[in-house]
């Protein structure tokens, strides 16, 4: 059974759960996996689905350098979205030819299960992105009957979800990863 470890609020009705499946005071350094969901009143994805040093520690040292403002991002790379970029590069990869400008990896928090998280700074301001990750990219072919070619899929191409927090929220949720990573076993 998973439990809730922590809950950071974005607004009243978006939310990022963090779910283990021991106890908080059992969490072991490179044993414990973490599964970390956004929810809305829509929908629910999962962003991260890995170890718990990966996805909390990933998480707290990027706040750090947004705190500080150490992630700036051209604006121009973000009128798209990074997941735009992040999915021609996947795709490029595949056919050995690759774009000319990704900024993707650069920001990039989390990804998991057709999903993608990048944060970064602009204009001083702290900027997170949740978008959709096409999932085949390393695929032949494919009886799927959701299947949609890729260029049809990156010409309709839409982020799911930009937000901003303030300082003093991510600083909040920065102590909180980092009194977890303290508490973990090592």
């Amino acid at each position: 059974m998973m439990r809730s470890i922590l809950q950071f609020e974005i607004n009243d009705v978006e939310k990022i759960n963090f779910y283990v499946y021991e106890d908080i005071d059992d969490l072991i350094f490179y044993n414990s996996e973490i599964k970390i969901i956004f929810k809305d009143d829509k929908k629910e994805i999962i962003l991260f689905d890995d170890y718990i040093t990966e996805g909390i520690g990933t998480l707290n040292n990027l706040l750090i350098c947004l705190l500080n403002n150490k992630m700036k991002i051209e604006e121009r790379f973000i009128n798209n979205g990074l997941g735009c970029y992040f999915n021609k590069e996947l795709h490029k990869t595949v056919t050995e030819d690759h774009c000319e400008e990704d900024p993707s990896l650069a920001y990039s928090l989390w990804n998991a299960k057709g999903w993608g998280t990048w944060a970064y700074n602009l204009d001083e301001k702290i900027c997170f992105e949740i978008s959709p990750v096409y999932k085949w990219h390393f695929c032949e072919s494919t009886n799927d009957s959701e299947y949609i070619p890729f260029d049809k899929y990156i010409d309709s191409y839409k982020i799911h979800k930009n937000f901003i927090i303030d300082k003093k929220k991510a600083q909040e949720w920065q102590e909180k990863c980092e009194k977890i990573l303290a508490n973990i076993k090592k």
